[in-house]
């Protein structure tokens, strides 16, 4: 059974994962989610929906982010309560 992260926590690993791109790179990302995607900084949004709008706009390359959110994700529901579900 998945763990359901909150929102905060899901666009926050997502920030991590995002930054070994540079800084530009993870401007570009966020900017096509917004646009393309509707997904913004703040909005209540859930893993599958990141994953997705990753997918779509990366193609296979968004596994390599994916897999980096998941593993922010994994160390951040051992050490705190914020995995509770409120997506």
């Amino acid at each position: 059974m998945e763990i359901e992260h909150s929102s905060l926590a899901v666009m926050s690993a997502l920030k991590d994962a995002l930054d070994f791109l540079g800084e530009d790179s993870r401007r570009v990302v966020h900017y096509h989610m917004a646009e393309r995607h509707g997904i913004r900084a703040g909005d209540r949004v859930s893993l599958p929906e990141v994953e997705a709008a990753l997918a779509s706009l990366l193609g296979p390359a968004a596994g390599i982010i994916t897999v980096l959110v998941r593993k922010k994700l994994v160390g951040s529901s051992g050490s705190n309560s914020s995995s509770s579900a409120t997506a």
